[in-house]
């Protein structure tokens, strides 16, 4: 049973997935407007009916095992809370997806300069006539192409600090860090906190795999 938090292009994709896994899935978002109504009846016309706008509430939250948070719904958003206080695990997108995916990953962060490089490593990939995918953080969520993920294909993910966040057990075969500015203080507190999210992209990793920095 799970709650994904937010609906937008990765909650929206989260949500869809899950459901033709035939998990029971509920969704809340805090926005009402012509744009999350339309992806609510998106879902709905997939069998998820229980679709909230306009706001989060714990009855929404009650009975679910496994919270998917969006990029963009902060650590103080009711479901978070609520799920962090009663043990359920909250998870990125990325970190759903992870679970399920049998390519090898490779996962590129930092503060600038993501999406050229996942673009360029996937075009470069494609050039030597090996299978690759572009997704994540760029436009194009993990969930939504993971059904055409296969063994052979090389998945280039381009991943942010707040989804790094919600990671516990995501690991790439190859990780890439291109650089750590400044930014998103708003989310992070600071730039330590900035940076450990930037540093759990390497958490996981063994001998077996690759840290480029």
């Amino acid at each position: 049973r799970v709650l994904v938090v937010g609906l937008g292009k990765s909650g929206l994709a989260a949500s869809a997935f899950l459901a033709n896994r035939g998990s029971p899935v509920r969704v809340t978002e805090l926005s009402d407007n012509e744009t999350t109504r339309q992806r609510a009846q998106q879902l709905r016309g997939q069998g998820i009916e229980a679709v909230e706008l306009g706001g989060h509430t714990v009855q929404m939250a009650q009975g679910c095992e496994v919270v998917v948070v969006s990029p963009g719904v902060p650590e103080s958003a009711l479901p978070l809370v609520w799920a962090a206080g009663r043990g359920v695990p909250n998870m990125s997108e990325i970190e759903l997806a992870f679970g399920f995916c049998r390519a090898p990953i490779i996962a590129v962060t930092g503060t600038n300069g993501k999406s050229s490089v996942v673009t360029l490593i996937q075009r470069v990939l494609s050039t030597a006539r090996r299978s690759a995918i572009a997704c994540g953080n760029l436009g194009i969520p993990f969930t939504h192409v993971l059904p055409m993920v296969t063994p052979e294909t090389f998945v280039v993910l381009e991943v942010s600090s707040f989804q790094l966040m919600w990671c516990e057990q995501f690991r790439p075969t190859i990780g890439v860090l291109l650089n750590l500015g400044t930014n998103h203080l708003d989310r992070h507190y600071d730039r330590t906190s900035y940076i450990a999210a930037k540093a759990r992209l390497f958490a996981r990793q063994t001998p077996q795999d690759y840290a480029v920095l």
